[in-house]
């Protein structure tokens, strides 16, 4: 190997990610993982769909009472959210 074209495994994976446009589907697969964990059982239970769509946060909830008081918390939710990932993925909250 030429030293010029020396790569890491990760930093390679990470490349082919980018260049497959792949990064936004695992990370959309890592936040259904830890959703339930960070926002709980019962809004995990009544959660029937999450899609992230660049950095915009769409969530459908089946209950109207819980989807009004997830209204008036949406930047909670986006720092518990962001803090589980360990990164900046959502700017923005959409429920529906």
């Amino acid at each position: 190997m030429r030293k010029g074209n020396e790569h890491t495994i990760g930093s390679a994976i990470r490349q082919m990610m980018k260049e497959n446009k792949l990064t936004n589907r695992l990370t959309e697969v890592r936040l259904k993982e830890v959703y339930e964990t960070v926002m709980g059982q019962t809004i995990g239970m009544r959660t029937s769909e999450i899609n992230l769509y660049g950095k915009r946060l769409v969530i459908t909830i089946s209950s109207a009472a819980l989807k009004h008081e997830m209204n008036l918390s949406k930047e909670k939710i986006i720092t518990l959210l962001n803090d589980a990932l360990g990164e900046q993925v959502i700017e923005e909250v959409v429920i529906k």
